[in-house]
């Protein structure tokens, strides 16, 4: 399942987020940024990274650090990692 796409909200994410096969949190983080017909360097120091996560608040967490380095991620995204750690930690 995937918390968000490069393409999410009109191409204004530079994250991809999933949950993968092992039930880990996967994110690709954009090297570039369409901008209407262009695609343009992002220039941020986590460019073409992909990172692995085990929990769903972890993502969350690694996702808001992101944000605040200038990627765009999308609120929803974090949102849902956010209620799936609660649902997680209350079983």
């Amino acid at each position: 399942m995937s918390y968000c796409r490069f393409s999410s909200d009109d191409w204004k994410s530079d994250i991809y987020c999933c949950e993968t096969v092992d039930d880990t949190f996967m994110v690709v983080i954009a090297e570039v940024r369409i901008n209407g017909a262009e695609r343009t360097p992002i220039g941020l120091p986590h460019d073409g990274e992909s990172r692995v996560y085990k929990t769903a608040g972890e993502c969350a967490n690694g996702l808001e650090a992101l944000r605040a380095l200038g990627y765009h991620v999308p609120q929803h995204a974090i949102d849902r990692l956010r209620e799936e750690a609660k649902c997680s930690s209350a079983v």
